[in-house]
């Protein structure tokens, strides 16, 4: 059974054969433009502002698939059981204009972080979308315990 990280790097892979041809300095804007909706997103999860989450962050992608007092209640019940978090490090990105996955099109950014919580270290990936009115917001969050 292949491992964790095996898995890991199968994805990123995946993802980066998807990576879009733009122009560096137009692909440089976008990217700095999810960097900073990330950025954001990880402060308002870190401090447990999951209405202003939903609110201001989450892409219409994201709020078509759950309904709001389910998504509230994953997000409180899921960050009280591993703390909070002490030490965050980014790992790597990728960008792409089609998840083979969802059939998605559209500008996706994928960051990866490694996250040392007060109750255990996890490999966390953060993906955003440029929703229509030009901002990016979260599309996708996942967490696994890394590796020892």
């Amino acid at each position: 059974m292949p491992s964790l990280l095996h898995f890991l790097k199968l994805v990123l892979w995946m993802t980066a054969a998807c990576v879009s041809a733009l122009p560096a300095s137009v692909q440089a804007g976008e990217e700095d433009d999810a960097r900073s909706a990330v950025e954001e997103i990880r402060t308002t999860i870190s401090k447990q502002e999951f209405e202003l989450l939903w609110d201001s962050h989450l892409s219409e992608v994201f709020k078509g698939g759950v309904r709001k007092a389910d998504f509230l209640q994953n997000m409180r019940q899921g960050r009280a059981h591993v703390g909070l978090a002490r030490a965050v490090t980014p790992m790597s990105y990728t960008f792409a204009e089609f998840d083979p996955t969802t059939g998605y099109r559209g500008k996706i950014y994928s960051f990866d972080f490694h996250v040392k919580y007060e109750r255990g270290a996890f490999l966390e990936r953060l993906v955003v979308v440029k929703d229509p009115d030009g901002r990016y917001r979260l599309a996708g969050i996942w967490a696994n315990p890394a590796p020892q």
